[in-house]
């Protein structure tokens, strides 16, 4: 994780993320080793920050379809003449027929990535859970990341793949919850948080996601 340090004289160590850069305020006396374990602690906490920083840039590379989001992490998108789209070395190849209406080919590839990441992690959650379902499926929903009705059937949004991993998988248990509670009942929220004690927070980060529900 790359992080700016500044000592100064001061008692103890502070961080901040201003434009997506982290800083790190630290004595003057305070060793590498005390900063880098300061971060260490502080890392789900700094990886959420910078996937919200992220989550606010939105309305420029993304409008532009110059850059994609996967798994929360900015992409570039590059067109190439007579290639099938793939992703090599963090750089997403399309064909360059596509390049000025990518959008119908960037819904075919997130689909494809879909089918693949979010049916197997249902799977291996609902294992850990010991929870069954009867079918899961992916979904083109504007409003909602996902569903279950009381046939015990998952609708998962096939844009999840695009969030950083920690809110997919919140998605993704909240529905696999349902499968136990079909309501949001006092009971379906102990349950949840006994498994995801941070969803309160989860629930505000995701609502910073909900414009790529719109683009794509």
């Amino acid at each position: 994780m790359e992080y700016t340090v500044q000592r100064t004289n001061r008692k103890t160590i502070s961080l901040q993320i201003k434009s997506g850069t982290l800083t790190v305020r630290a004595p003057l006396n305070c060793t590498n080793e005390v900063v880098e374990a300061f971060v260490q602690s502080k890392k789900q906490w700094i990886v959420r920050q910078l996937a919200n920083y992220s989550a606010s840039q939105l309305d420029s590379s993304i409008l532009q379809f110059k850059n994609i989001y996967l798994s929360g992490k900015l992409v570039q998108l590059q067109f190439k003449p007579n290639i099938n789209s793939k992703l090599l070395d963090g750089v997403l190849q399309l064909n360059e027929k596509y390049k000025e209406n990518p959008k119908p080919q960037l819904r075919k590839y997130l689909y494809k990535v879909a089918e693949n990441l979010l049916f197997f992690e249902c799977e291996r959650v609902a294992k850990i859970l010991s929870l069954q379902y009867k079918q899961v499926a992916l979904s083109y929903a504007r409003t909602k990341w996902g569903s279950c009705d009381n046939k015990q059937r998952i609708l998962l949004n096939y844009r999840l793949v695009m969030l950083p991993r920690h809110l997919m998988l919140y998605v993704v248990v909240h529905e696999l919850c349902h499968l136990v509670h079909h309501n949001h009942s006092s009971a379906f929220w102990t349950l949840l948080a006994s498994i995801c004690p941070q969803f309160k927070q989860y629930k505000k980060e995701l609502k910073q996601w909900g414009q790529l529900n719109h683009i794509y």
